[in-house]
Formats: C-alpha cells, structure tokens, sequence
C-alpha cells in the first residue's frame, strides 16, 4: 500500500524549505483556473519533433494519474504531484498579488493585472525558464514546472516505457535520448540545481537569479537538496533510493547535493565572469552582487549583534552558503587543497574592485577538484554505519559559537543527514522528532535576522540526545 503524502511532510525540516526558492511555489493561495484532466492517451509519437505535447495524458487514471491508494506508486505519481506537488503551482505563483509587486518593482512599471499581455511578456522573458516547462503549449503554463522539466521532453519518451521488457533496460534506457536519468542521484541533483542554484551553459534560456531580480523582491536562493528531498511530496518509490544506497541513503544523499550544488554555483559564477571578458556572447554587469553573501550589506546595525562582534568577516563575503558545506563531505587529507583553491579564489572576488578575469582563472581549478570529488562520491560505496557514527560525534564536538549563519545551518543540515542514516536498535530509519524540528524552525525561520550562534548549542544537546538513543 502507498501511503499519499501531503503539505504535512515539511513537518520535519520545514525550516530550510523557508530558504529555498521554493519557498515561493509553496504558497497555496495562488489561485488559478482549475485544469481537467483528460483520461485519453496522447501519444507523443504521433506529434511532429517541433510541436509542444500535452501532458495531460500522462496523468490519466490508465497512466500516472489513479487515485487509488493501493495502486503502483509509478501509477500513482502524477496525481501526487499535481495535488501535492509544489512544482505544479509554480506558474500560477507568478500571478498572485506577490509576484506582481516583485515584477514591478523590477520593471518600473505598473501593470492593469497579472492576466495583462504585458505582464504576461515579462514572466516570458524573466520567470518562465524555471517557473514553466519549456515544452508547454501557451495553455498549459498554469500547470507549472511539470514533468517535463526533470524527466524530459514527452516527445522522448514516445511507447517505449510501456514496455513489458523496458524497466530490464536500466541506465541504457536513457542513452542518447533526452530523457532525464532521475534514477541517479547525480542526476537529479543536476536538475534541481539548474533551477535552485542557477544555469547559464546547458539551456536556451538563462536560469538566473541576479541582484536585480533579488532586490525586486525574490525569494532567497538557499537551497540544499537531501533537506528538500525530505520534505519534498515524493511521486516515486521512497525505497528506490535505499534500494540503490542502503540504508544511508539519506548520508548519501546528502553528500552527492553538497557537490552538485558547488559544482552548479561555480559554473554559474564563471559563465558570468566569461560574459564580462568577452568569452561569452551575453555581456553581462559586474562585478554580480549575488555572488556576495547578502549580510554582508544588508544586516541590523542594532546592538548587540552577532555580527557586530565577528571582525572577522570581510566586507564582501564571497558565497558563504554554497561551500560552506563541503568541509564535512571532503575527505580530510585532501580538505588542505580545497581550502588552498578557495582562498586562490576569494582573494580574487573579495576586493573592492574584483577583476573578472582574476576570478575566472581562480574558479576553473576549484570547479575541476570538485567536479572530480563529485564523481568519486558518486562511484564509491555509501558509508558504513560505523563511519557515519564517527563522522557525526566529530561534527557534534565543533565549536559553533562564531559560525555564521550559513556555515551554522549547513552545520545542522550534515548533522541531520548523519543522524537520519543511522539504524535505530529496531532496525527502521532514524526521524528527527517534530519538536526537535519545531526548535529549528523557530530558530531559523527569520534568517539572519533572528540569527544567534548559541542557539545551536541547543541543537547540539538535541541532537546527542538523539544519538544516545540510536546507540544507548
């Protein structure tokens, strides 16, 4: 029996959802015309390779669209997506009195309603690259960032998946199409990333979220991908992943999203720093204040202050989220050259005047050690219980109370990783209990604003508590 998941599941680690950009498509009072599903198959064979499909077929009662709670979960994943799915509300996301106002702010101009063309030209040039499939018909944007965008064109996928013999195929059934391999960790990661990060090289359309747009009002970019998948109103089979990792999945997880997502934003910072110097064909501004930490200007000049007392920081704090991480992933003996290649690089971007070309040739070296740390994560073995345990009585004996806020929320996300990896004496899973996440929550809802490092010494008794109970 599969059990439906809904809203409810951010229970458990709604606190870093708040940080995501999808903290925008979570907001249920978007409204939008209700969309009927058709219970006829469309057959994607039957379109010509230039004409958009429809995916309405696809959740069809035969297909993915059954209500039925007994039913294969693959059947099943349609409907869960279009009922629970954020995702599926990111389109009319843009149409709420919010979006708006986030829109005219950036244009400077006022528009009659969100249904205005005008309007609707604006989210086409500016929003619809990941709020909307690029393979929809017009009339279909309502129903948001739809299969489509992680799985691929429905033109790919054609007959063959119905197949008795199709599921034998394995990795091959996506070779040299455009299938998406979601089936991979890595993979998926990559699809997230180019939406909650950022991608200037693989698509047609830019990916980005700039100071101007951020300014206008858009939601952070804070982004980690094991939390998400968390929380997130999976459509698939929960133990796909375990079947494939054991049952540190959730380390595993953890680990593959901390290199994807620095492998994603060093790409992107160096597309930008290419379109400055001429080796790419869109010019864009720099220095891109997006690539600073946003406290670094924008903090409470009250006292007392966290950051008042950390003289420490720089002025310009090169992306303080996205590697902040990494220390807990990278194996000790080869940290020394990942914290070489990271000062090569902020000695370049953190100056008054940071040259483009400086910072491309700091990025290139850093962006190739960690696209090589990615593929080894990803060809070795997950880790043993025994390390895991090791690794999480290392992160629990940190010291905290100077950490940042981004380096104290990527410190709480690899020990919630950790924890949740670890078999209880029952043999099921280990869950962060809901008032533990609660704490959380309240401690980070706000950000920085409400930010103060000693809060996660509480966290840190909670959490030993926690591992007192998986190994009593």
């Amino acid at each position: 029996m599969v059990v439906r998941i809904s809203g409810a599941i951010t229970d458990n680690c709604g606190w870093i959802m708040r940080l995501a950009i999808c903290i925008a498509l979570l907001d249920n009072k978007a409204q939008a015309e209700p969309i009927e599903k058709s219970t006829v198959r469309v057959t994607a064979s039957q379109r010509s390779d230039n004409e958009p499909v429809s995916i309405v077929g696809c959740l069809s009662s035969s297909c993915h669209g059954s209500r039925n709670s007994e039913s294969p979960v693959w059947q099943q994943a349609g409907q869960i997506w279009f009922d629970d799915d954020p995702h599926a509300k990111a389109y009319t996301q843009l149409l709420t009195e919010r979006s708006k106002a986030i829109v005219e702010k950036l244009t400077q101009r006022t528009f009659s309603s969100a249904n205005a063309v005008e309007y609707r030209s604006v989210l086409s040039q500016r929003c619809n690259s990941c709020h909307a499939s690029a393979h929809d018909n017009p009339e279909q944007l309502l129903m948001g960032a739809d299969c489509q965008v992680c799985h691929g064109p429905l033109k790919a996928w054609g007959d063959s998946h119905y197949s008795s013999d199709w599921q034998a195929l394995k990795e091959k059934r996506f070779f040299g199409t455009q299938r998406f391999n979601t089936e991979s960790l890595a993979s998926r990661a990559q699809i997230c990333m180019s939406c909650h990060v950022g991608d200037l090289n693989t698509l047609s359309v830019a990916r980005e979220v700039n100071h101007d747009l951020m300014a206008a009002g858009h939601p952070s970019m804070h982004f980690e991908f094991e939390t998400f998948l968390r929380a997130y109103p999976v459509h698939w089979d929960r133990n796909q992943d375990a079947n494939l990792f054991g049952a540190s999945v959730a380390h595993k997880r953890w680990q593959i999203g901390q290199f994807s997502q620095a492998q994603a934003r060093l790409k992107l910072l160096l597309a930008r720093v290419e379109s400055v110097d001429g080796k790419s064909e869109t010019h864009r501004a720099w220095p891109e204040l997006t690539e600073y930490s946003c406290y670094g200007c924008h903090h409470s000049l009250s006292e007392p202050s966290w950051r008042q007392t950390r003289d420490d920081l720089p002025p310009f704090d090169w992306d303080a989220w996205s590697l902040s991480g990494l220390e807990y992933v990278i194996p000790a003996d080869r940290v020394p050259e990942f914290h070489r290649l990271v000062e090569a690089l902020k000695s370049a971007i953190q100056t008054h005047q940071p040259s483009a070309d400086a910072t491309r040739i700091a990025v290139i070296p850093l962006l190739a050690f960690i696209e090589k740390e990615l593929q080894i994560c990803v060809s070795e073995s997950s880790a043993s219980p025994e390390k895991i345990k090791t690794d999480l009585q290392l992160l629990l004996q940190e010291e905290t109370g100077r950490k940042t806020w981004e380096a104290g929320t990527q410190w709480t996300c690899a020990v919630v990783a950790h924890l949740e990896a670890l078999p209880q004496p029952n043999g099921q899973a280990m869950k962060t209990p809901t008032s533990i996440s609660k704490q959380i929550q309240s401690s980070f809802l706000d950000g920085p604003v409400s930010y103060q490092p000693m809060q996660l010494d509480s966290h840190r008794k909670n959490f030993e508590n926690l591992l007192r109970k998986v190994n009593p």
